[in-house]
């Protein structure tokens, strides 16, 4: 719906809308740049029954989103994790095809819950490969973007810009629905504020040795760098 001017609090909120305005939205589908597609995982209630409560060396750590924070997968430890093949046949139904899962990849995730109220309305960050996440998070595909776009994606959500996008639309929910409805820059590796903010983003999320592989994606190195 076009917003009229009475709607915004200053002509500088007005300039940004504009500005951003400019931009395809994340649910515009594109043949010339990348396009982005988010979804969820497990559902919380649906899938009890292969929750545990212990690690082990077969289970994997089930994220939910009080578990991270801007450009932090370890804001806090896990309460769950599911075993490794229990996982993969859930998510794969009656399939027995050795199906290439986003769970074994690196994925930004974000937090479905935000408020108006709160210091940020929208938290996300990349989680290590190997890791289930529920219901609780949004998740972007893996094979819809390169991982250096992934990094490049979670520096622009991760910024105040995009926060007021979200901000000036949420209750609560943060759906996929309405991450569609936001404009989004498809930058990508031959520009270089695309470079310069993914390399900013690898040096804040690539803090362990499980984000070694795409510290090497922005030449970092590894977690050390």
């Amino acid at each position: 719906d076009t917003l009229t001017i009475t709607e915004f609090r200053s002509d500088d909120e007005v300039k940004l809308v504009e500005k951003l305005a400019s931009f395809p939205l994340i649910g515009e589908k594109s043949d010339n740049a990348w396009s982005l597609q988010l979804t969820t995982e497990f559902d919380k209630t649906a899938n009890q029954d292969i929750f545990e409560v212990t690690p082990s060396r077969y289970n994997l750590p089930l994220y939910e989103g009080s578990m991270i924070h801007h450009y932090d997968h370890r804001y806090a430890l896990p309460q769950y994790y599911i075993d490794a093949e229990a996982g993969r046949t859930r998510l794969l139904g009656k399939e027995t095809t050795d199906q290439d899962l986003a769970f074994t990849h690196y994925r930004f995730v974000h937090r479905r819950i935000g408020r108006q109220t709160d210091a940020r309305t929208l938290i996300g960050t990349i989680i290590p490969k190997y890791c289930f996440c529920d219901n609780s998070l949004n998740y972007v595909i893996p094979k819809c973007v390169p991982e250096k776009t992934m990094l490049f994606i979670c520096a622009v959500f991760g910024s105040l810009v995009f926060d007021f996008q979200v901000r000036s639309r949420v209750n609560t929910n943060i759906t996929i629905g309405l991450m569609k409805q936001l404009p989004l820059p498809r930058l990508d590796a031959n520009d270089s504020f695309f470079n310069s903010l993914a390399e900013r983003a690898a040096s804040l999320v690539c803090t362990t040795s499980d984000f070694d592989d795409l510290a090497r994606e922005v030449g970092l190195g590894d977690h050390r760098s």
